[in-house]
């Protein structure tokens, strides 16, 4: 007796047929997954999204936002140190101690000072912060830096009786950090409040000192008198300078000039009397 289909069921060989499609989509399926797998893994892993810097940035520089940009780095290639882009909040107006060139990734190593910086930039127990101005020049100079220390000078305008005088107020003041045209000293609260009183009645002159010159001389105060009193008067002219040799040898010794009375004649001599 031959077997009809049943409603609603696929007869065996057209099963069977749709099993080994259905199987062979899955196979393909999970080779290109596999093929994807190794073709990630080949190329370095998966890949994120780093910062890097659209330009050159310098020591002392800070970020910006437009400064940066992304890069995709796969996990095999990615440094420890790299920072994500979800972090970049994290990373805008901070400081930086290190070069960082341009299109290379910006790492977190590049915001830790040296050791010599670390200690520099640590504000001693007793002293105060307080910025001081600085000109175009010498805040650009290359031989100012966080950990120089620095002489403040002040003139003083006294009025036109007076004059004005000029003095070495503060001698090896420590710098901490550079901020534009701005350096951020350390003093004592002394020494602030002679700061305060000489910038706010005179003007401030900034002088670099070396590393190396720790003394601390007493320097005297500097006005017009003291300044024009360091040139002595010029000698006066000697007679026998514009004569040649021969001719002061020839003339001898300047004549002997004899007194005379108060009418002008010469006294005569006393005769004894006979």
């Amino acid at each position: 007796m031959s077997e009809t289909p049943t409603a609603g069921r696929l007869p065996g060989p057209l099963l069977r047929l749709t099993l080994a499609g259905v199987c062979g989509v899955l196979a393909m399926g999970l080779v290109y997954l596999r093929e994807e797998q190794l073709l990630v893994e080949r190329s370095g892993g998966p890949r994120t999204t780093v910062l890097l810097t659209k330009v050159d940035l310098l020591p002392r520089e800070r970020i910006k936002a437009e400064s940066l940009g992304t890069q995709e780095v796969p996990q095999a290639y990615l440094h420890i140190n790299a920072i994500s882009a979800a972090d970049q909040d994290k990373v805008i107006g901070r400081k930086l101690y290190h070069r960082v060139r341009q299109n290379q990734p910006l790492l977190w190593t590049e915001f830790d000072p040296s050791e010599r910086e670390r200690v520099n930039e640590t504000l001693a127990k007793g002293l105060r912060l307080t910025p001081v101005a600085l000109g175009d020049q010498l805040s650009k100079s290359r031989f100012l830096s966080p950990g120089e220390t620095i002489d403040i000078l002040v003139h003083f305008n006294l009025g036109t009786e007076r004059g004005s005088v000029t003095t070495t107020l503060l001698q090896q003041v420590q710098v901490l950090e550079l901020i534009g045209n701005v350096a951020m000293v350390a003093m004592t609260p002394e020494q602030l409040e002679q700061l305060v009183l000489a910038r706010a009645h005179g003007t401030l002159t900034i002088a670099v000192r070396n590393r190396e010159d720790i003394a601390k001389p007493t320097l005297p105060a500097v006005t017009f008198l003291t300044l024009l009193g360091n040139i002595g008067p010029a000698p006066l002219p000697s007679l026998a300078a514009g004569l040649p040799p021969a001719a002061v040898t020839a003339a001898g010794p300047e004549p002997e000039v004899k007194s005379t009375s108060a009418s002008g004649a010469s006294p005569r001599p006393r005769t004894r009397g006979r």
